[in-house]
């Protein structure tokens, strides 16, 4: 059977075996055509269509294709384009210092393969890193809390954030301190994390950068 190996759109798998369940007649003309494959993923058992450079003539159906395996080893008879639906790419929201987008955005990567305890880990990491940098200590002088959940709880008067988006914080057991007693953290636990760190991270750097942008257009 004609397999590709790729990361799945549907369930986000990053290395999965696609089986081609049914490929396009073969066209009876000389050289190469695009043709179209349709695929299932080994892990989710999805379906998925796989745009391919293939030798016009010869068909790429299961029961009928001269090729079996990975289609890599054919690479002179068949070239992979695109898969359809695209997979989904993981961003930081706008304006976020690079190494906090960097936690973040492996925090997303980790959850689209449900590693509950990886994802919330690298959420915390991308909150500690954030509130780390969003306080200023030169400013008045006074050291920032130890704790992640008391770093978030003082920045509120500090940078005037909404008193709804702390209590957040407060509810949101991967950032207090808690963490460090929940073992294997949990979907809900993740989600939350996930959640909560967008929201942080737009209100605390994406949404000053625009509104000083917007200011900076609409000065005379």
């Amino acid at each position: 059977m004609l397999t590709i190996s790729t990361p799945c759109s549907r369930c986000s798998h990053p290395k999965s075996i696609h089986h081609v369940v049914y490929g396009e007649p073969p066209a009876n003309q000389p050289g190469t055509a695009r043709r179209e494959v349709l695929l299932q993923c080994s892990h989710c058992g999805k379906h998925t269509i796989a745009v391919l450079e293939a030798v016009a003539h010869i068909p790429l159906d299961p029961s009928r294709t001269p090729f079996r395996g990975d289609i890599t080893q054919y690479s002179d008879h068949i070239k992979l384009l695109s898969i359809i639906p695209d997979m989904p790419v993981n961003e930081a929201p706008e304006h976020v210092d690079l190494s906090v987008a960097k936690a973040f955005i492996d925090g997303l990567d980790v959850l689209q393969v449900k590693k509950w305890t990886l994802a919330a880990g690298s959420f915390r990491t991308a909150l500690d890193r954030a509130t780390k940098i969003l306080w200023d200590e030169p400013k008045d002088g006074v050291k920032a809390p130890q704790t992640l959940a008391a770093r978030i709880k003082e920045l509120g008067p500090r940078m005037g954030i909404a008193q709804s988006l702390i209590e957040w914080a407060n509810n949101v057991r991967v950032v207090g301190n808690e963490i460090h007693e929940l073992g294997e953290v949990s979907e809900e636990d993740a989600m939350d994390a996930a959640h909560f760190t967008e929201m942080f991270l737009i209100y605390t750097f994406t949404l000053p950068r625009q509104v000083a942008d917007f200011r900076v257009r609409r000065k005379p």
